[in-house]
């Protein structure tokens, strides 16, 4: 079973519900010799693309799913974080925990982990957000900065700067004491910073949406402008 992947048609190779099920499974069976334990992962994917100068000047993403083990022993708890899947890794972390857990001092405020619950779903994922590869961030880039020069051109050769970034990520949460929970989310933002050829007059504008369709590059240069003495 592949528990990590690149972007898909489908969007990002987020875990799925029954995949992260399965990989906390794995490491809580790992977990002997403690009071309580709990398991927090997260597989996220972010793609971002850079521009200055008017022009596109950086691209880059990153994939990564990460596992995070907190073990109880009497009042003592600590954790471990890996993101290697593998079964060695993962007992080599559950192992650290639980030898962390031990030197720590007694937490007087402990609270036991959490056992079963009832977990009301949230609609957080939006699926063209997650979609957002290096070709539409281009394609949404270009319109602000052919925006921003349009509306600029009585100052001149408008300059444009600024930053896209998407994100997606699932979250899940496990404890031996019977607690799963899982979730997905998305957000994308778009800042740009315009500015004059004198440099006398510049702005600043950002927004951000988990649906990416609810940001529109072609404005980012209005409340830019909004926001300056470039009018």
């Amino acid at each position: 079973m592949t528990l990590q992947g690149s972007t898909t048609a489908d969007g990002p190779g987020l875990l799925t519900e029954q995949q992260a099920k399965q990989l906390t499974d794995r490491v809580l069976a790992m977990v002997t010799d403690v009071d309580d334990a709990r398991v927090n992962v997260v597989s996220e994917w972010s793609g971002n693309t850079r521009f200055a100068d008017s022009s596109i000047s950086t691209s880059g993403g990153m994939t990564n799913t990460s596992v995070s083990i907190s073990v109880t022993i009497g009042r003592k708890r600590a954790s471990a974080s890996t993101n290697v899947l593998e079964d060695a890794a993962l007992k080599r972390t559950v192992e650290l925990a639980s030898t962390l857990a031990k030197l720590s001092p007694d937490d007087p405020e402990l609270m036991p982990e959490l056992g079963p619950q009832t977990v009301r779903a949230t609609n957080a994922y939006v699926q063209r957000t997650a979609m957002l590869d290096p070709e539409i961030r281009s394609g949404a880039v270009n319109r602000a900065i052919e925006s921003a020069s349009t509306a600029g051109r009585s100052a001149g050769s408008i300059f444009t700067a600024g930053y896209l970034e998407a994100n997606a990520r699932a979250t899940a949460v496990a404890t031996r004491r019977g607690l799963f929970a899982y979730h997905r989310s998305t957000d994308a933002d778009l800042s740009v910073t315009a500015r004059t050829p004198d440099g006398t007059g510049s702005g600043w504008a950002t927004g951000g949406a988990r649906d990416w369709g609810q940001v529109d590059p072609a404005t980012s240069w209005q409340e830019a402008q909004s926001n300056s003495d470039l009018s």
